[in-house]
């Protein structure tokens, strides 16, 4: 299993994903749009609360546990960004094949795998991830 499905796996909101991916795209695209803070900074917000909403705390406590057991984040500012990035990574996929018909739906989901692609890839990797804006991700 990637860290990717792990992740959503351990946070137990894939049904979620599925079930709200519409919502989700509206929510992520007005964040784009918003002229506000840029890339990455724009998406997370967003995918913070939707943790907060589709996840337990049992589930989020164990995602937290597990990533201070398997990438050593102590932090809770890092590891929620982390959890919202990896997240964001299956948000993005999931919508990606939902709306593959769909030419500008396609289109700005690969923008936002692109936008996380590298910070994901860090992550996957277990290296330092790219400086980041821990005030972007509540919890």
């Amino acid at each position: 299993m990637d860290i990717v499905a792990k992740c959503v796996a351990e946070l137990g909101v894939q049904s979620a994903i599925e079930e709200k991916i519409d919502l989700l795209y509206d929510r992520l695209k007005e964040e784009q749009e918003s002229g506000g803070a840029q890339g990455l900074n724009a998406l997370l917000p967003t995918i913070s609360i939707f943790i907060n909403y589709a996840s337990t705390r049992p589930k989020l406590t164990s995602a937290l546990d597990w990533l201070r057991d398997t990438r050593g984040i102590e932090s809770r500012d890092d590891a929620m960004w982390t959890l919202a990035t990896l997240t964001l990574r299956q948000v993005v996929e999931t919508g990606l094949a939902k709306h593959a018909e769909d030419a500008e739906k396609v289109t700005a989901w690969t923008e936002m795998r692109d936008a996380i692609a590298a910070t994901v890839d860090a992550i996957a990797s277990n290296s330092p991830a790219p400086v980041r804006d821990s005030a972007s991700v509540g919890a």
